[in-house]
């Protein structure tokens, strides 16, 4: 089950300027970067190329092999877990609990039970073995 609640206007607004704004942000980053690069090359810095572009190529590749790995490693677990819990079925609902499976449940009398459901304030006494041993209604 979802439970969905209706945003206010003013927080859909805020969240949307802020979206806008961080993408402008990137993307006005990126164009720059870009210009950079493309003026440096268009100049035959050699130098260029050599101190800041390998590097920078070293990096990027560094991860993007992690990036692969770890994308292999999620692979591979989920793959394992499908075959871990094959034919298992983890999603069934729970079992209501009925009048006689919550007695012995919490190995209590029917006065205990039916102080239990009548009462909205309760003090519950225990034996030293922490077995509920009386339940009174305030």
């Amino acid at each position: 089950m979802i439970i969905q609640t209706q945003r206010p206007w003013r927080l859909i607004a805020l969240d949307t300027a802020l979206t806008i704004l961080a993408w402008a942000a990137f993307l006005a980053l990126f164009a720059m970067g870009l210009k950079s690069l493309l003026a440096m090359l268009q100049n035959h810095n050699p130098e260029y190329l050599a101190t800041e572009i390998i590097p920078l190529l070293n990096t990027f590749g560094f991860y993007t092999v992690l990036g692969v790995v770890n994308a292999f490693i999620l692979f591979f677990w989920a793959r394992y877990n499908i075959y871990r819990f094959r034919g298992k079925d983890r999603r069934k609902p729970i079992e209501n609990l009925n009048y006689d499976g919550l007695l012995t449940s919490f190995n209590i009398n029917n006065a205990s039970l039916q102080a239990l459901h009548e009462n909205k304030v309760v003090v519950i006494h225990h034996r030293q073995d922490g077995s509920v041993e009386a339940v009174k209604g305030l």
